[in-house]
């Protein structure tokens, strides 16, 4: 077992709210990865976007927003999605698990439902 500073569901909902709505999520990878000690989570999301410019503003935010470190661009290129010019794309981030992030303070919507 794993002991996170947070629940995993926060930062899917923190990564979620993040998101405009021109952009299609089609995989999440979060691995919590250890070297020298040191504890981080690695992470990518792939997808679709409107345009470039979409989706270059999605990785400038990112890197901007907490917990998120290492943000980087792993390519773009043309797709077509139901018969529609798209751009696909995946990006990569990290978070260091050694930092106590309070990643519930950033969410904009938990998507909870009582």
């Amino acid at each position: 077992k794993t002991d996170l500073p947070f629940e995993i569901g926060d930062i899917i909902a923190t990564i979620t709210n993040a998101l405009p709505t021109n952009i299609t999520v089609e995989e999440l990878s979060l691995d919590v990865l250890e070297s020298d000690g040191n504890r981080i989570i690695s992470g990518h999301i792939a997808g679709f976007g409107s345009s470039d410019e979409s989706i270059a503003s999605v990785v400038s935010d990112f890197q901007t927003k907490s917990p998120f470190q290492n943000v980087s661009m792993d390519f773009s290129k043309s797709r077509t999605v139901r018969g529609v010019r798209a751009r696909g794309f995946r990006m990569s981030f990290s978070i260091d698990l050694s930092n106590k992030w309070d990643v519930r303070s950033v969410l904009a919507n938990a998507g909870e439902q009582q």
